[in-house]
């Protein structure tokens, strides 16, 4: 195989991987999230958007996923990629009620 077929095989594998990763976006407004369960494939992306009128501190501390989206302010945004199957809890540090799971699930 010459080198512009490695080439070209390598530049539609990695199209291919772009266009099959979705976006989702998850809101905080009125201290809460704007689902309480959002399903994603490996290699998604989940961002979080502040429309709050108050500081969140968005964490999880469960595998796959851990983050800590310290002094999260209205109108700020934040984004997480999904890359392991499993199930990611998210909650607000500053208001217990906050709750919410990402199921990372690959459907093949």
């Amino acid at each position: 195989m010459n080198a512009n077929v490695l080439l070209l095989l390598a530049a539609s594998l990695v199209v291919s991987f772009n266009v099959s990763a979705k976006e989702h976006f998850i809101t905080q407004k009125d201290i809460k999230f704007s689902t309480p369960i959002q399903v994603v494939k490996p290699g998604d992306v989940v961002t979080f958007k502040n429309m709050d009128t108050v500081v969140h501190n968005l964490i999880s501390l469960t595998e796959p996923i851990k983050f800590n989206f310290d002094d999260f302010r209205p109108g700020m945004t934040r984004t997480v990629a999904m890359s392991e199957v499993g199930v990611v809890d998210v909650e607000c540090s500053i208001h217990p009620g906050m709750k919410m799971s990402i199921f990372i699930w690959d459907k093949r």
